[in-house]
Formats: C-alpha cells, structure tokens, sequence
C-alpha cells in the first residue's frame, strides 16, 4: 500500500514538470516575441501595433510566471509528502526485517522445543513445571487460603463452561460456590485440606443436605486430599460428584495451565473484589474502619465461637491442623440449625 501511494505521488510530480516545462516554452516564446517586437521602432504605425502586443506579451508572461510559481510550490510540496513516505517505506522495510528475524528466531527456538515463558526461552516441559509450581499444583495449594481457593476453584468451572458465584464467608449452610451450567444448578463445596486428611461421608451428607435450600439439581465436592471409603459409600447412588486431588489437578492442568499465570490470580483478585461489593464486604465495618461489635464475635469457619483478634476461633484454629474434625461437622450442622430456627421464627 506504501508503495501504490509513492507510485501515485510519483506520478503526480511528473504530471507537474510536465506543466512546468510547458509553461517555460510558453514564457520563452513571449519573451522571443517581445523582442522582436521591441526591434520594429523605424515603422510609427507598426511601433505602435507592436507595442500593444508587447504590453499583451508582458501581462501574458506575467501570468504564465504567476503559473509557473505555483507549479514549483506545488511540486515542493508533493516532493516533500514523496520524502515523507520514502522513510516511512524505509521503517516499515525494518520492521519487516526484523519480524522476518524474530519469525526466523521462534522456528529454530520452537524446533529446539523452546517457548518463551516470562520473557525467557524456556524448554517446554520445563515451563509446565514452572507453571505448575507457580500455580499452586506443586505444593498442592498448601499456600492458598481456604477462600482464595473457592474462587481458584470458581475460576476452574468458568473454564469449564459453568456461571459461577461464590456464596458469602458465612452462613453458606456447607456450600462455597452455585454453578450453572445447561439450566442445570450445582453446589459446590471446597475442603482444602492436606493430604492424609481425607473428606468424610458427614461432609457427604451436609451437602446433600443442602441441595433443597440452594434448589440444586446435584453437587461437586472438590478437594485438595481424598475422601474415605464410607465417603465415597455416602455417594453412591446420589447426585454429587467428588473430585480428589487428582482429578482437581487433571482439571487444573487441561482449563488453567493454558493462561498466563498471572492473569489466573488477577481474575481471581477482581472475582474476589466483585465479589465483596455485592456483599458490602465480609465483615461490617464502622464510618473509622474497625470491625463492628457485632461481627467482631464470628468465626467465618464455623459460623460460632469466640475470636477477638484470630482468624478462626480457638477450636477451628487447631482442626485446621488436623485437616477438619467431627467436631467441626457438628458445629457446622449446629450453626445450619440456627439459620433453620431464625427463618422459621420469622
């Protein structure tokens, strides 16, 4: 295309000589009449015929060197637009030249089983390691907290096809996350525990226990361990699906390890953002940004217990370390059936 419009104004400069030169034979003939006219002055009567084409003559060759002068701008002008795209002809003939090189670089890089990754070429399975490390599937999400990994784990459905949203910090009666996928509704329940600690059938079946109030037509329990045996006896021939660390990492690795890294967290930390805006934010919080008396109490694991200044109180803080206890289950069912109590009361 930059080369059809240097053509064009190629064109157009020759066009302008063109008139040029005739306007200078034009001039040059004027001028050749003017003077033989100026030498006839022995004639009075042809003196005086002459002099009236001379004065012709003159007007003539001054408008014809009026002409002339617009040409020359004319033809400057075209000229300097012609300079113009010859340089940029010039930087687009780089840019191809080294888009040809970079071309030339990434097919023997790639041949080599390079890719790059972060700014560096890396060999391809080394990247799939560094991915996977920097993703959480090396320490199996050990770093992530329990609520980051709800929306890792919404952020996982997405990819799969599913509209996700994360239940609140408390009072979700044992669901994290609703998905909808084909008008289908699923809870979706998250342990991140350690490996050792397997998910047990009481979880099961306070799950399944609140497909009524979420109007889900079936369930995903999703964990970073495994489940025990009476637990995958529990769902047998019910609507959930359990996914243990092997299945969530097959996931992980066919929906996430695609992306960049880094804009797996950041949708995580704007789904997270969005996320406290409908919510008003987890904890209800005075015009001076400290926590109001009322919440001040809540443990956002167990929906109970005293904490003043602990994440979790006392009792979640040491069933964490066990990787989740009966006793949380049991706190957990009490807390659902307080909710129980206060809607049938209003």
């Amino acid at each position: 295309m930059l080369e059809d419009q240097k053509n064009s104004l190629e064109n157009e400069v020759k066009n302008e000589v063109i008139k040029k030169n005739k306007v200078l034979g034009n001039i040059q003939l004027k001028e050749s009449d003017t003077t033989n006219q100026s030498n006839t002055k022995s004639n009075p009567l042809k003196f005086f015929s002459n002099a009236i084409d001379h004065t012709k003559n003159t007007i003539e060759t001054t408008i014809l060197q009026n002409n002339l002068k617009t040409i020359d701008n004319e033809i400057t002008k075209l000229s300097e637009r012609l300079n113009k795209k010859n340089l940029e002809i010039q930087e687009c003939n780089l840019k191809i030249a080294d888009a040809k090189n970079n071309i030339s670089l990434i097919l023997s890089q790639r041949q080599k089983g390079f890719e790059i990754y972060e700014k560096q070429w890396i060999n391809l399975e080394e990247i799939q390691k560094l991915k996977q490390i920097k993703i959480g599937l090396a320490n199996n999400f050990s770093e992530m907290s329990p609520f980051d990994f709800e929306h890792f784990t919404a952020l996982l459905l997405q990819e799969m096809g599913y509209q996700t949203e994360v239940t609140k910090k408390t009072g979700d009666y044992g669901v994290d996350i609703i998905a909808i996928k084909n008008n289908q509704r699923i809870a979706v329940q998250c342990k991140r525990f350690q490996e050792g600690h397997p998910v047990g059938n009481r979880d099961i079946q306070n799950l399944l226990g609140s497909m009524g109030y979420y109007r889900v037509h079936s369930c995903i329990l999703v964990t970073t361990s495994d489940f025990t045996k009476n637990a995958r006896e529990q769902s047998k021939n019910s609507p959930i699906e359990l996914w243990n660390k092997e299945k969530l990492h097959e996931l992980v690795k066919k929906h996430l390890l695609k992306f960049n890294i880094n804009e797996v967290f950041d949708s995580i930390e704007s789904q997270k953002r969005n996320a406290e805006k409908k919510t008003g934010g987890v904890n209800k919080k005075s015009q001076n940004g400290t926590i109001s008396k009322e919440d001040k109490g809540i443990c956002p694991r167990c929906g109970g217990g005293k904490m003043k200044t602990r994440k979790y109180c006392s009792k979640c803080k040491t069933e964490l370390r066990k990787g989740g206890t009966f006793s949380h289950v049991l706190k957990s069912f009490g807390a659902i059936v307080k909710e129980f109590e206060k809607d049938s009361r209003r």
